[in-house]
């Protein structure tokens, strides 16, 4: 999962489209999403 918002934050850091921009940081977002969940700990869930 942090692997995956690594690379959508680089790429999303060289679009010049707002739409690709928007999925490409969902994407990213979803990852820290994920991430926060695998941890399990209180104040990830």
């Amino acid at each position: 999962a942090a692997w995956g918002i690594i690379m959508t934050s680089s790429i999303c850091l060289r679009q010049t489209d707002l739409k690709s921009l928007i999925a490409y940081s969902s994407v990213s977002h979803m990852g820290l999403v994920i991430a926060a969940t695998l941890i399990q700990t209180p104040w990830s869930l």
